[in-house]
């Protein structure tokens, strides 16, 4: 009874925890990639880096790359840092070689192939 009662409760922690990182940002009637950029920015200050890659992820899913690819790039290029941040490195270098290789606005390309830098020197570095 004991062992189907924690397996039962680690499987609900599990299903939080994804539930939690793949939720879902219901958009406003309003709402524009700049403002949920800056949602996603203060998300971000704050430390709670799952829900400003749901708002940034929520840029990539509602608006058109013809019409909005700077916007979108900047949001692959921050869902990229995020996860750098979270120090899930292979998430981060995911996103930075969509913004390298699938966007032409050259700021983020810039700052993505800079951090994909310090992710190789830190792979490196661990290495050793």
């Amino acid at each position: 009874m004991m062992k189907t009662v924690r397996i039962a409760l680690i499987s609900l922690a599990v299903l939080t925890a994804v539930s939690c990182i793949t939720s879902q940002v219901a958009i406003e009637k309003n709402d524009t990639p700049l403002t949920l950029s800056q949602k996603a920015q203060d998300y971000f200050s704050n430390k709670e880096y799952t829900a400003a890659i749901s708002y940034y992820q929520a840029i990539i899913d509602n608006y058109k790359k013809d019409q909005f690819e700077k916007e979108i790039a900047w949001a692959y290029y921050e869902i990229g840092f995020c996860y750098f941040t979270m120090g899930n490195n292979d998430l981060a270098n995911k996103y930075f070689n969509t913004v390298i290789n699938d966007f032409s606005i050259q700021a983020p390309r810039v700052l993505a192939e800079k951090i994909k830098l310090k992710i190789a020197a830190k792979i490196h570095a661990d290495k050793k």
